[in-house]
């Protein structure tokens, strides 16, 4: 008898993930990076979620910008002005490219990011702090609940609603303009005397 995945034969889920790879990449692209929350510790979840989420505030972002160098040097390298998670999210509510619910919850979980990196105690999801910051920025936390999983679905939630805001904000991509009111150029001076 042949192995089944839920209503599928192996062969025929293999067939059916090949079928979403090449019909929806971003999605199946996506769905590997949340895969790999599974296996992680509550810390590298928390990382692997900001990271995530950085990620496609620099695609919005680029999606936005104009096709530049000058982007670039924005956004990518060492130093980069807006290279920082927070200087991302900021820019990209300031623009008007997140809503305000998703500036807030982005912000939560920035904060939630900050705690694992930058602790050097044990925390995991169940430390009060992180559970506080959950609840305080994220999601409301009903009694005995897993707060791991709460964080999860949170997660997928806004992943969801962010995954193609960059093909949306392409319709209100900046381009480069010429603008009417500059200096005259080869303006010749004459002196003039009794001035």
């Amino acid at each position: 008898s042949k192995q089944k995945i839920g209503v599928y034969q192996v062969d025929e889920w293999d067939k059916y993930q090949e079928e979403i790879k090449f019909k929806y990449p971003k999605v199946f692209e996506n769905a590997l990076k949340i895969q790999s929350l599974y296996p992680e510790t509550d810390r590298g979840a928390a990382l692997i979620v900001a990271a995530v989420l950085e990620e496609q505030l620099t695609l919005i972002l680029y999606s936005f910008l104009r096709d530049s160098k000058s982007a670039k040097i924005l956004l990518d390298g060492f130093n980069a002005p807006i290279g920082q998670f927070s200087s991302k999210i900021h820019l990209c509510h300031a623009l008007g490219l997140i809503e305000d619910d998703e500036y807030k919850q982005l912000e939560g979980l920035r904060k939630i990011r900050n705690k694992f990196a930058h602790s050097f105690e044990n925390i995991d999801f169940d430390t009060q702090q992180i559970k506080d910051l959950i609840n305080g920025n994220l999601i409301e936390l009903p009694p005995n609940s897993s707060t791991r999983k709460l964080f999860h679905n949170w997660f997928i939630n806004l992943n969801h609603d962010l995954l193609y805001r960059s093909n949306e904000v392409l319709t209100d991509k900046r381009n480069s303009k010429t603008y009417k009111f500059k200096h005259i150029k080869n303006i010749n001076f004459v002196e003039v005397d009794g001035f």
